[in-house]
C-alpha cells in the first residue's frame, strides 16, 4: 500500500436554519428572505457543493441560498435535526 500526503485545505460551513418543531415543514416568507440574506452573506465564499438533509425546509433554504452562491446542492439522508 502506497500513501500519498496531499497538501489540501478544506473549508466547512455550517448553515443551519432556525429550529422547527414541526421539522418538516415548508419555509414561511420569513424564512425564504433569511435564506437570501443567508446567501448572500456567504456569496464570496467558493464552494464545491452544499450538502442538506433530505427535509423540505433544509433543501429550500440551500435552493433559495444558492441563488447568491453558484455551485451544486445534494440532499442526503446522511445529514439531520437531532432533538436533545
Amino acid at each position: 500500500m502506497v500513501w500519498i500526503k496531499a497538501n489540501i485545505e478544506l473549508q466547512f460551513l455550517l448553515m443551519l436554519h432556525d429550529f422547527c418543531r414541526d421539522v418538516d415543514i415548508p419555509l414561511t416568507e420569513k424564512g425564504v428572505m433569511d435564506a437570501l440574506a443567508g446567501g448572500r452573506a456567504i456569496s464570496k465564499i467558493d464552494f464545491d457543493i452544499i450538502f442538506t438533509s433530505r427535509l423540505v425546509r433544509s433543501k429550500q433554504t440551500a435552493l433559495i441560498a444558492m441563488t447568491q452562491v453558484r455551485t451544486s446542492f445534494c440532499s442526503t439522508s446522511g445529514l439531520s435535526v437531532c432533538r436533545f
